[in-house]
This record gives C-alpha cells, structure tokens and sequence, in this order.
C-alpha cells in the first residue's frame, strides 16, 4: 500500500510534468509529497494501539530498505521516531536484522 502510493506518486509526477523532468526533481516531489507520510503514520499509529503488530511494521521497513532513495530514508526516520521503541520492546531480534540489512 505505502510503496504503491509512491508508485503512483511517481506516476503522476511523470505525466504532469512531461519528458524533461530529472531524476531529482522527481525525487522532490515525492519529498514535498506529504500524503505517503500520512498513510505511514497511520500504520505506525496502529501499531502503537495493538492494531496490527510488528511484522506489518518490519515489512514496511525491509521493503523501504530496498529502494533506499531520499524518501525511504525520510520515511525510515519518521517511523522509528514514532514507534522505534515499541518495536525493540516486541522483537529486539528483528530489529538487530534490520540493522544489518542495514549496514549492508
């Protein structure tokens, strides 16, 4: 859902402003994009409310360690702010995998 959203992001992105767009100028729309920033924050909220639980939100995170463009990072960040501590507290051998798929 999160990836597909970018996805589409990208999509209109391209046809909007046609054939001269770089590579950055797209990544900046997606950055100034903050509808994918909502949608995670959704996801990270329930996680917090015992919703959904923290394979969802391992997911999200090995998928957005994939791409590792601008707004991964920027994504990364805005979910381990938000539920980063929750995270270690359900499954510390999860996140220590994160963190070498990380560093890799």
């Amino acid at each position: 859902l999160l990836l597909s959203h970018g996805a589409t992001t990208t999509t209109t992105t391209k046809e909007e402003g046609g054939e001269g767009k770089s590579t950055r100028q797209q990544q900046h729309s997606l950055i100034s994009d903050k509808g994918i920033h909502n949608v995670l924050l959704f996801i990270t909220c329930l996680y917090n409310f015992k919703v959904t639980y923290c394979g969802l939100i391992y997911e999200v995170i090995r998928r957005l360690l994939d791409r590792m463009l601008g707004i991964d990072v920027e994504l990364l960040l805005l979910l381990l702010e938000n539920c980063g501590w929750r995270l270690r507290d359900d499954d510390p051998a999860a996140l220590k995998d994160i963190i070498r798929l990380t560093q890799k």
